[in-house]
């Protein structure tokens, strides 16, 4: 550091010891330090200004380009630039190139259709090398434009009906992209010290730096007798700025002349604290935190989130804080002020009014309402509502008893005497209160019949949007439909039946996936960063990749196409390829399913790993020892205390793993849209680089059914799903069976064989019954049959007076009539 100060001071390195007085510390820990200040901040009117601008006919979404500069004897290139970097990205490209020691950018601009579709920079070359000398030289060139294959960068590109076109080649019609550059300012010592006026020459070369909003007023005073004046300057109220300083010729300094600045009247800036209710004293500056904390620690304000803008000239700052679990509407916060500054104000206004439910709705039925269901019934309430519409009969309502901060809330209806699948119910809601306020029927697990003519359909969502081919931050034309086809011939010749199903976007699923994170030990690691979420062309602001259910629903609903969603949150999984269990209910862990190959351990299944099974999430408990067939499950929370499996008895099932990032599901309640649409997902600054943020529908499981089918009969299916732009392929198809329970058995008849014993004979039934596994005989000495049927009997092929028996196998594998001897 010594060293560097020798230099700076104009000579060469030297030892200090020889050429300055020694430094006398007791504590020997002297040193010299050369620190920068207002970076950035020294320019003038001798800076060198250019300008790049980015614009298009039509939004872009792709594109890149190179700057090329001549100075100091060379050329020197830069790195692919994004068309919508940031000044930041622009500075940093520009500096990483070897004949550029500095600049400064300002970008303006919002890729809306006033600034065609695209943004401006303002580069400032303020670097000791590229400043012009008093002779005049030293300029840099002007920037040149490389764009397309004469960069080697990515062409620039829009989206028409969810395809990625190009400008410049596929678009046609007059539509294109283009990237100038120009300069503004050469720079230079070009105030002329005797005639320049002040309004019209100082005035606009000021105005072109960034420190300088406006000048509202001059004067100057008569030159002296040696041509010298005074230039008084005037700045629009802009706080305190930085005292100019003065650069000169060497002309004018061969004449002896000179150049000082004064500041006469310093600027109004904002200094001081101020209180929030009983807060501690905030200082007029104070950062978002700061805030949140001063907040927590008053009482009845809860959890709240803090975002700040500015500063403003005068070091002024907007505070938005969002109270995210207050219920309903709140009085406003009190403020008080000792900030210093002439004028100096704090003000408190409401943004949004806290929003809560009331009021009440009716459910219609086949055209029938129930009476008024209030915003908060209880399950016994809306159950006896229910019942009492015709048609409907017994229903069992459950909750989850979550309410959320606006009084929303969730029952679940079951029809329990319904036949088959039923009419919708469909919300009235012209009596419900609260902005927003909206009801949202979704129908969970679809009714059915035991008939032998239907099947019931399922598949997996269409393909996320961040994996549709398309330009990374865009989605192409969402799906709107699924077509199914089936035959009975697999060429789909014979007489093919088609069933269309269109898609709703009301329930989304928002999921984070960090594949590289997965098998990392003890699963302890998440995606991390910021994303944001879009509907119909508006962006959310940037979410946490841990954001709470609340924080997701509110942003979502501060966009203009969302009026009212709710928003609940899990671990996101991944299909575990290869891994198909059987979950087993009371089980205290799952096994590899028959006819399965598994390998956990060989897969890299580790201890405490999060796995879901029909839809519960478990950990692989502590005492897992590497077995390939079988996984111990844990407790959520803490993998060494067992757990025995609460699910549905399932063979056959399919394992999940952990996404390393969190799913939420996004219910759209009421939007402005004329149909509900689907989320997107804008490009997203999550880590590591792999991490991908998709959204999709749920899958369906049973959600649709097929009727009017041949029972027992070999079927063909395939189907395909269709967007704007035309239908996919087809998917692989597959052979379905419509199936029932079996008809009776026909042809009895009984015969003495002796004393003791009797034989039956039957014939299979008459009605499309399949291939029947067993016939089940019973005989009893009361009609009633109840000694077979009584509770707890022990009825079997060997009980006396009575039995019940299962004829299988070689009994009834040759011609009917099949027999059996009591």
């Amino acid at each position: 550091s010594t060293q560097l100060y020798a230099a700076l001071a104009g000579g060469e390195p030297f030892n200090l010891d020889s050429r300055c007085t020694e430094f006398d510390v007791a504590t020997q820990d002297e040193s010299v330090k050369v620190v920068s200040i207002n970076d950035g901040d020294a320019l003038g009117t001798d800076t060198e200004i250019q300008k790049v601008d980015v614009f298009a006919t039509a939004s872009i979404y792709q594109g890149q380009y190179k700057l090329k500069l001549n100075h100091s004897g060379g050329d020197a290139f830069s790195p692919c630039i994004e068309w919508d970097a940031t000044a930041a990205e622009v500075e940093s490209a520009l500096e990483n190139m070897t004949n550029v020691d500095s600049v400064r950018v300002e970008r303006s601009g919002a890729a809306d259709y006033d600034s065609k579709f695209g943004y401006t920079y303002s580069i400032f070359f303020d670097g000791h090398g590229m400043m012009v000398t008093p002779e005049g030289f030293n300029n840099p060139d002007t920037l040149e434009v490389l764009m397309g294959t004469e960069g080697n960068c990515n062409s620039f590109a829009t989206i028409v009906n969810g395809v990625l076109m190009d400008f410049n080649g596929e678009l046609g019609g007059g539509q294109q992209a283009n990237v100038t550059s120009v300069t503004v300012d050469d720079g230079g010592y070009d105030l002329d010290a005797i005639t320049a006026n002040a309004m019209g020459l100082v005035k606009p070369e000021l105005e072109m730096l960034p420190q300088v909003a406006s000048l509202i007023g001059s004067a100057q005073s008569l030159s002296d007798y040696e041509l010298g004046r005074t230039i008084t300057l005037t700045f629009e109220e802009n706080g305190s700025i930085q005292q100019l300083a003065c650069g000169a010729s060497e002309a004018f300094e061969d004449s002896d002349a000179s150049c000082s600045v004064e500041t006469v009247v310093d600027g109004n800036v904002l200094g001081g604290t101020f209180l929030l209710d009983t807060s501690d004293a905030l200082p007029f500056d104070a950062t978002e935190l700061q805030v949140e904390t001063a907040l927590a620690e008053v009482w009845d304000v809860g959890t709240v989130s803090v975002s700040r803008s500015g500063p403003t000239p005068q070091l002024g700052y907007d505070w938005t804080i969002t109270f995210i679990d207050a219920e309903g509407d709140r009085p406003l916060l009190d403020i008080t002020s000792s900030l210093t500054g002439a004028g100096a104000s704090a003000t408190i206004v409401e943004a949004t009014q806290g929003n809560e439910l009331g009021g009440s709705f009716t459910l219609v039925y086949d055209n029938v309402a129930t009476g008024a269901v209030s915003f908060d019934a209880s399950t016994a309430d809306l159950e006896t509502l229910l019942e009492a519409v015709p048609g409907v009969s017994m229903v069992e309502v459950t909750t989850d008893s979550v309410v959320d901060t606006e009084g929303g809330r969730t029952w679940t209806v079951t029809f329990l005497d319904a036949a088959g699948d039923i009419k919708a119910l469909a919300p009235e809601t012209y009596a419900l209160t609260g902005a927003g306020a909206a009801v949202t029927v979704v129908e969970v697990t679809k009714g059915s019949e035991a008939l032998g003519d239907s099947l019931a359909l399922s598949w997996p969502a269409p393909v996320e949007c961040s994996t549709s081919q398309v330009t990374k931050g865009a989605c192409g034309s969402p799906a709107e439909k699924v077509i199914f086809e089936l035959d009975t011939a697999p060429n789909f010749k014979a007489d093919p039946i088609y069933v269309e199903y269109e898609l709703d976007y009301t329930v989304q699923k928002v999921l984070i996936n960090a594949a590289s994170l997965a098998g990392i030990a003890y699963e302890n690691y998440a995606a991390s960063g910021v994303f944001q979420l879009g509907y119909a062309g508006a962006e959310t602001a940037y979410l946490s990749a841990q954001a709470s259910p609340i924080e997701v629903r509110h942003a979502l609903e501060a966009l203009p196409g969302i009026t009212a969603a709710s928003v609940s949150r899990d671990y996101g999984g991944r299909v575990l390829e290869g891994f198909v269990v059987d979950a087993v209910y009371g089980y205290p862990f799952v096994k590899c399913a028959s006819g399965e190959t598994c390998n956990f351990y060989s897969s890299g299944v580790q201890m405490n790993d999060l796995i879901r099974v029909e839809g519960e999430w478990y950990r692989v408990a502590t005492s897992y020892e590497a077995s390939e067939s079988t996984l111990p499950l844990a407790k959520l929370e803490d993998s060494s205390v067992a757990l025995s499996y609460t699910g549905p008895t399932k063979y056959g099932s399919q394992l999940y793993g952990w996404s390393n990032g969190f799913e939420w599901t996004v219910t759209l309640h009421s939007v402005t849209t004329d149909t509900v649409e689907m989320l997107t997902s804008p490009a997203h600054s999550l880590a590591p680089a792999d991490t991908s943020v998709s959204i999709s529908l749920p899958d369906c499981d049973g959600c649709l059914y097929v009727d009017g089918l041949t029972p027992f009969t070999q079927y063909y299916m395939r189907a395909q799903t269709f967007n704007v732009l035309g239908a996919s392929d087809y998917a692989n198809h597959i052979a379905v069976m419509p199936k029932a329970i079996p008809g009776v058995p026909t042809d009895i008849e009984v015969e003495a064989v002796s004393g003791t014993q009797l034989e039956v004979f039957f014939s299979p039934p008459t009605s499309p019954s399949g291939d029947i596994s067993q016939y089940t005989v019973q005989w009893d000495t009361d009609y009633t049959f109840k000694n077979v049927e009584a509770s707890g009997s022990d009825a079997s092929c060997w009980t006396s007076g009575y039995g019940s028996c299962e004829v299988e196998g070689a009994a009834i594998g040759g011609t009917p009539p099949f027999s059996y001897v009591m």
